[in-house]
């Protein structure tokens, strides 16, 4: 008996195997466009980040840690700095774009400024570092720490 392969749906693509392919794969003109300067930005500002797909959107990671993510939806762009307090946290800088807490959306034919897109990598870089002189080094189980006389 003969395998079936099972079928996508009509509309449905396969992942794309990377972000230029992903970029390459956009049928809208305007979307491809918008989000292809953006991945430029993108690389400009986090040169040594890793390129990857994360939630089905490509995605740049420093150190492991998701810092920017896009995509293109049915009518609209979104990017992503993969944290709840980072899009709240610029306040005004935002104002005109659809926000939630995790993200912002954007007309396919208005690309974002880059004083946005640095901002919003800018605070999420710098949450990360935060994070990091936060995290106290674990004393090894079995092991004392030494004490000063």
């Amino acid at each position: 008996m003969a395998s079936k392969k099972k079928q996508l749906p009509a509309k449905k693509q396969p992942p794309a195997k990377s972000i230029a392919a992903y970029l390459d794969g956009l049928e809208d003109p305007a979307a491809r466009k918008t989000l292809s300067k953006l991945f430029a930005q993108l690389r400009k500002l986090l040169p040594g980040a890793t390129e990857t797909f994360s939630y089905g959107m490509p995605t740049l990671k420093v150190e492991g840690h998701g810092v920017a993510g896009f995509a293109f939806f049915k009518e609209h762009c979104g990017f992503y700095p993969f944290s709840g307090s980072v899009v709240p946290s610029l306040g005004g800088l935002l104002d005109g774009y659809e926000t939630s807490r995790s993200g912002m959306t954007f007309a396919p034919d208005q690309p974002l400024p880059l004083k946005v897109v640095k901002a919003i990598v800018q605070a999420r870089l710098a949450e990360l570092e935060a994070a990091k002189t936060r995290a106290k080094p674990r004393a090894r189980p079995g092991t004392r720490r030494s004490t000063a006389s």
